[in-house]
C-alpha cells in the first residue's frame, strides 16, 4: 500500500496532478496477468485435486493448527527464525504439507473405518401397521 501511495505522490510531484484513469489502467495491467494465471490454475488443478482434498477436509480443519504449531516450534528449535524470503515461504508450505499429511492420516485411520461401518447399519426397514 505504501508503494502505491508513493507512486501517486511521485506522479503528483512530477506533473502537479494525478491522472486517476491511467493510474487504474496501470494497476489493472499489473494485477490482471497474475489474476488470470491464478484463475486458470484454479480451474485446471481444482478438478484433479478436489476429489482427494475434499475427503480430508474435516481432518484438515481439525488438525491444521497442530501442523502450524509443530512447524513453528521446529523452526524455533533449529534456530531458523530469521525473516528471509525463503523462511517466509518455506514455513507456510511445510505447515500446509504437514497439515495435508495429518488430514490424510486422520481420514485413513479414524474416519474411513467408521464410514465403512455405516454401510452395515444403513438399511432400516419400516413396518407399516
Amino acid at each position: 500500500m505504501i508503494r502505491i501511495t508513493y507512486l501517486l505522490l511521485q506522479e503528483q510531484a512530477q506533473s502537479n496532478k494525478i491522472d486517476v484513469k491511467s493510474f487504474y489502467i496501470r494497476r489493472i495491467l499489473r494485477i490482471w496477468p497474475h489474476f488470470i494465471v491464478c484463475l486458470s490454475l484454479g480451474f485446471l488443478v481444482y478438478p484433479i485435486v478436489a476429489k482427494h482434498i475434499l475427503r480430508i477436509t474435516f481432518g484438515l480443519y481439525c488438525l491444521h493448527i497442530i501442523a502450524i504449531i509443530f512447524v513453528d516450534n521446529l523452526f524455533s528449535l533449529l534456530s531458523i527464525n530469521n525473516y528471509s524470503v525463503s523462511i517466509l515461504i518455506f514455513k507456510p508450505i511445510s505447515s500446509f504439507i504437514l497439515a495435508l499429511m495429518l488430514g490424510w492420516a486422520s481420514y485413513q485411520y479414524l474416519e474411513l473405518p467408521f464410514l465403512l461401518l455405516k454401510n452395515k447399519f444403513r438399511k432400516v426397514r419400516l413396518i407399516n401397521k
